[in-house]
């Protein structure tokens, strides 16, 4: 395995927050298409696949709020929530997004995906930055 075969790169970043994103808003958006928006239909043929999504959903925050957690850990979790909701307000006061329901139904996920996209990224870009991925091939090598 070769030194860049372990790079975190940006593109690992926007893949991550993608991701976030696809599940925060695929969960819930003002749009209507969403699994919020499915499950409270009333389709009856659809109560199993809609309790087979349900949990897949499930698992899936399961994964990605335990990860973050992890990666950041309690100070850091209330530092990021804290530093996306000033960046809203900021946005918010300064009138380049306007406070209204419907700015706040996409306001609300987008910040929470925001969080958990770095949360996900959090520990590349550590590793990244402090060149740990570099000195742990280095180590390998020399092993």
């Amino acid at each position: 395995m070769s030194m860049h075969d372990n790079y975190f790169t940006w593109h690992h970043v926007v893949a991550r927050f993608l991701f976030a994103a696809f599940l925060v808003f695929g969960t819930y958006n003002p749009f209507g298409f969403s699994f919020f928006d499915w499950a409270t239909s009333s389709d009856a043929n659809m109560i199993i696949p809609k309790i087979f999504v349900g949990l897949l959903l499930i698992m899936a925050y399961r994964l990605v709020l335990v990860s973050s957690f992890l990666a950041l850990g309690i100070t850091g979790s209330l530092l990021l929530g804290a530093t996306i909701v000033a960046l809203l307000a900021t946005l918010i006061q300064f009138g380049l997004v306007p406070l209204s329901v419907q700015a706040t139904q996409i306001i609300f996920p987008l910040g929470v995906a925001i969080f958990l996209g770095v949360g996900l990224s959090y520990s590349g870009i550590v590793q990244r930055v402090s060149r740990q991925t570099q000195a742990n091939a280095l180590r390998d090598s020399l092993l």
